[in-house]
């Protein structure tokens, strides 16, 4: 195995103990409401960044644009819910 497999292992593994903890602590696992049209765009540009990894500048300017759009998604929503 090579560093990025190694470090790959160790990031699924501790993501999995957090679940873990999670479903421990919570009792179940939450429910999760509807994706907003915003949400599922990041997640389209995140996946899309995964999946063109071969050129790093287009599978790094991908996934950054998906984490800000999820970044503005979520404060819009926290906004919302806000009296």
């Amino acid at each position: 195995m090579n560093a990025a497999q190694i470090l790959i292992a160790v990031a699924i593994t501790i993501l999995a103990a957090i679940l873990g903890i999670s479903l421990i602590i919570n009792r179940g696992v939450p429910r999760a409401g509807k994706l907003t049209p915003m949400a599922s765009v990041a997640f389209a540009l995140v996946l899309a960044g995964i999946i063109f990894a071969e050129t790093k500048i287009a599978a790094y300017g991908l996934i950054g644009m998906g984490l800000v759009l999820a970044v503005i998604d979520m404060l819009q929503t926290i906004r919302k819910k806000k009296p």
